[in-house]
This record gives structure tokens, sequence and C-alpha cells, in this order.
């Protein structure tokens, strides 16, 4: 099936007006590859992913040469245990390897810290994109760029998700400075209508529709709201939310498309336009799915940068960590215990030494009781979560239980170790260990995972405030922020070693 957007018509027979006889157009035809939220799924014989995605490509644009243009919209660098084995480094030379033009970071892009980021996007051959931000150091993003296909001046702009203090802890974002959408867009556009270009892109690690959650507002925003002021924007390459579009046209009249996740697929658009027109016009866009599956060749490049790693991947993932006898997964009813909420719990404590915690479980991902693999660990742990500690008073400590308490989705809530709430939120507040009622002037130390205290995409902004006025306590020789799976793993060898 194939999804259709008739921008402008040929203008039948008005054209005798012009002076020009009937279709005197010079239509061009540009073909746009997107890909999004690969999350390091370079592909496999079992698993489709950047490989196959780039060899279907390769083929196409060997039908189209020239007319080509391959733009990835982030969340590429983290999301297999290969990718995080060496920080994403191994994704930014199978991206190139691939042939990719653009990139766009997403979110995930940014949990190495501001050196990783800066070290994957130099690797980069293309062009990296990003109009809402600016990073410290000698690095610094395009804001959009200029590109010409079969006589078609492409103008592409990208836009990072500007809400990346609420999924990020503020540590990792040291010297990341993103801002929001519409500013952005306000700022780089005349110099992208100056360039008067005959198609207009805008790359965004962004879905369709953005969450109230994440605006901070009673109202969420859409994109169709964003370009409602850009009505020259001809086509939007979305991400981040894992949703498939083929194409469709958003109310403000612009096309979007958004490539399947996990490196599925691609998603292709036709874009033609007529060059004979006075200005130049876009008459029709198409877009439908690459069809992309395990069984297509893969690229031969993408293999060769990626097969050494999947291979080390593969071999530490059997490594043997524990052997547990209870099942591990997501909380599905938090009125219930949650042996894995509890497990991460205690290994904060551990780490950091702090007398209580809270968790959620961080995936969908489950279990069964028996021995526990690196390549399990990765999968119940699937992208970088840092512990982070501060000292708190009872009275904090009851805000954060009763906006755990109001959550309306089970999967959400957090499990709390170390403390007690026999009355919920209504207090008092007892300390486990020594069954002491903390008294109001008094002080705990507890710990929470980084995305948790960045506020869990927005879930919880009581949590995210107290948070960032509450008094840090440092855990660490280096001052670091301690790492979740590196303290996961050492609580599960010392709690649950292997019975031989």
């Amino acid at each position: 099936m194939r999804f259709h957007f008739t921008f402008i018509c040929l203008l039948i027979a008005g054209l005798v007006s012009c002076g020009r006889p009937l279709f005197s157009a010079d239509v061009r035809e540009v073909i746009i590859f997107q890909t999004t939220d690969i999350h390091g799924h370079c592909g496999n014989a079992k698993e489709t992913g950047l490989a196959q995605i780039a060899g279907n490509i390769a083929k196409k644009r060997l039908e189209h040469p020239g007319s080509t243009l391959w733009i990835d919209c982030g969340d590429l660098t983290l999301g297999t245990l290969s990718a995080t084995m060496d920080c994403g480094a191994c994704m930014m030379p199978a991206l190139n390897a691939a042939g990719c033009d653009i990139f766009v970071p997403g979110n995930h892009d940014f949990d190495w810290g501001l050196e990783t980021l800066r070290r994957n996007l130099k690797a980069f051959h293309g062009t990296v994109l990003g109009a809402n931000l600016k990073l410290d150091g000698d690095f610094q993003p395009q804001p959009w760029t200029l590109v010409q296909r079969s006589g078609v001046k492409i103008a592409v702009i990208g836009i990072v998700p500007p809400y990346l203090p609420l999924w990020t802890a503020e540590s990792v974002l040291r010297g990341v400075h993103a801002g929001e959408v519409e500013p952005a867009l306000a700022r780089v556009m005349p110099e992208v209508m100056a360039a008067k270009p005959d198609v207009i892109i805008l790359a965004i690690h962004l879905g369709e529709f953005i969450s109230k959650r994440l605006t901070g507002t009673e109202q969420g925003k859409s994109l169709s709201g964003i370009t409602a002021s850009y009505p020259q924007i001809n086509l939007i390459l979305a991400g981040h939310s894992h949703q498939t579009e083929p194409g469709k046209k958003l109310s403000s009249g612009t096309w979007m498309v958004q490539a399947p996740p996990l490196g599925a697929d691609a998603i292709v658009c036709s874009v033609k336009v007529d060059l004979a027109a006075k200005p130049h016009k876009v008459i029709s866009i198409t877009s439908d799915v690459l069809g992309t599956d395990v069984h297509d060749t893969r690229l031969p490049e993408v293999c060769t940068v990626v097969n050494p790693v999947l291979a080390k991947a593969d071999s530490f993932g059997k490594q043997k960590i524990a052997e547990v006898d209870v099942e591990l997964g997501p909380l599905k009813n938090k009125k219930q215990p949650n042996a894995l909420a509890e497990m991460l719990c205690k290994a904060m404590c551990e780490s950091t030494g702090s007398e209580a915690a809270f968790s959620s479980t961080v995936s969908n991902y489950t279990v069964s009781p028996g021995i526990l693999t690196e390549n399990h660990l990765f999968k119940l742990i699937p992208y970088r979560n840092q512990i982070i500690t501060r000292s708190l008073t009872p009275a904090q400590l009851l805000a954060i239980y009763k906006e755990q308490e109001s959550m309306t989705e089970d999967s959400d809530r957090m499990t709390v170790s170390g403390l007690s709430f026999p009355n919920g939120s209504q207090g008092p507040v007892i300390l486990s260990r020594t069954g002491k009622v903390l008294e109001n002037g008094e002080r705990v130390t507890v710990s929470f995972g980084s995305h948790t205290a960045a506020g869990a995409g927005g879930r919880c902004p009581v949590l995210k405030k107290i948070l960032q006025s509450a008094t840090p306590v440092s855990t660490s020789p280096d001052g670091n922020d301690p790492d979740l799976t590196e303290a996961f793993r050492s609580y599960l060898k010392k709690h649950y070693p292997i019975l031989l």
C-alpha cells in the first residue's frame, strides 16, 4: 500500500495564462530514506537491523542514482549489549558504512555524557544537525543544511528533544544545552528561506503528539501545532515514540512519516518537484515502509564494522552472573511486592551506603528463576542509569510517597526499601533497619535511579523538584554517580552466587 499527499496539482489548463503550454513541467524526483530509534540494532541472521536496511537502501540507490538522501533521526547508540559495551562507538562507523547522510541525535544518544557524545558525533562522516542544541567545547552541530539532488535544493532542519532534563541526570547533561523547538525554528527559518530551497524537511526526534507531562503544562503539543506557523515545511521525519507512520497529512498541511523502531525497517519517500514552475513547486509526496526483512542481503561494509562487535557481545552476554530463585520482571500490580525492584533498591543501598532507596523496574523483560547471564542483566537494565543519592527529611519523603500513591499506571510506581509508610503519605516515616520513627528535624540518605531522579519523563515532577533542592550525598571516591548496572551485578554475585 502506498500513501499519497498532493500539495499542488500541475494546474491543468491554467498554464495557458502564464504563457506556457499545457504539461510543460520539468518534474524531478528525489528519494528520501528515513531511519530512527535503531537503538544499536546492527542486524544479524536472526534479527533485522542496520545492515539489512543499508543493503536494501543500497539497492534502491542504484535505481535512483544521484537523487537520494538518507536521514537518521537519532537514538542510535544505546539499546543493545553490543552498542552498550563501547558506549555507542561502534554505531557511528556502522552508520558511515551504511551510507547515511544526515544524523539528528535522540535523547538516548546523550546518555553517555558530553565527552562520549562529542566523540561519537565527530566520528560521523555526514552532517550532524541540531538547531536547538549547543554543546560546550570545540564541536557544534549545524542547525540546518542545504543539499542538492537531481537539481532539487533540499533544506533539512534538525531538532533534538528539548526535554532531555526530564529523562537524563543533570550530571550527565553538563555542557549540553537543548532549547525549545519553536524558538529554534524561528531563528533558522529566515536563513532557510533566504536560500530558496525547493523542499524543506524537518528531522525531529519527537513523535506526532507530545504529552503534557513533558511540556510541564496542562496542554500537550503536536507536530501539527508546531508546524502551523511554518507551512513552508513540506515533510517531517519524526522519531522517539516508537510508532510507525508510513505517511500521513498533518492538520497543518505538512506530510509526516516515522520509521519503524529497533532497526526493523526504514521509510522511503518520493518527493516530486516541478522545476519549470516559478517558483519551483512540490507537486507530490508519496511514502511507505521500505520493506526490509531479515532475509534481505546485509550490506558487507556494515558487516565488516559490526560483526567483530557482535561476536564480542555474544561471548560476553553468555557469561554467568548469579543463580536467582525468583522471577525478575516488571511491576504488574502496585499492591504486590516486586522482587526485581526490591533487589535494585538493595543494590543501590549497598553500593552507596544509603539508608533507603526507591526504584521502579526499568524494562518489560522477564527472567525466570535460574541462571542469570550478562545478557539477562542487560535486558533487565537496557539503558544507562546512574545512582543519585540525596539527604531527605520526613516531609520530603512523604511528598515523594504521596506522588507515588497517585500513580494511575501500576508500572510507573516505585518500590521503596529501607523505609516504611504504615499510614501512606499521612505519616509517619519509619526507618526499617531500626524501627525508629523519623522526627521532623532528622534526615535520611536515600538513593534513586537517575532516570527517576530526572522526573521519569515527566511522570514524577514532585520527586524531581525535591531532589533538585535536596542536599547531594557523594558516594563515590571520584565524585561520579555510581552505575546502576554495575551495582546490581555486584549485588547479584554477592547474594545469589551460582551453586556448583
